[in-house]
């Protein structure tokens, strides 16, 4: 049997996951391709940084923030193993 779940932000939970420090810091996740954001945190949400928005490192030098390129490998892990249920906050 198969469940599908919607998992607020899996990219930003999967990398704080592996980095605990992350937890309550603005986060957020990279496509590979053009540098859009495609997962951010309510932190990083609070800043404006949303899913979509095209993220420029020289209009956005002032922020404290963690980026990440999308790694596939890490994030279909986390999603396969699916009884991680600590990666949901």
């Amino acid at each position: 049997m198969k469940l599908l779940v919607d998992v607020n932000d899996m990219y930003v939970n999967c990398h704080r996951a592996f980095d605990y420090s992350l937890i309550g810091q603005p986060v957020v996740v990279l496509s590979n391709n053009d540098g859009s954001i495609v997962a951010s945190s309510k932190e990083a949400k609070a800043l404006g940084l949303n899913r979509g928005f095209r993220y420029n490192r020289t209009e956005n030098s002032g922020l404290e923030l963690s980026l990440f390129l999308s790694q596939i490998i890490i994030h279909r892990s986390v999603s396969d193993s699916g009884s991680d249920t600590d990666l949901i906050q």
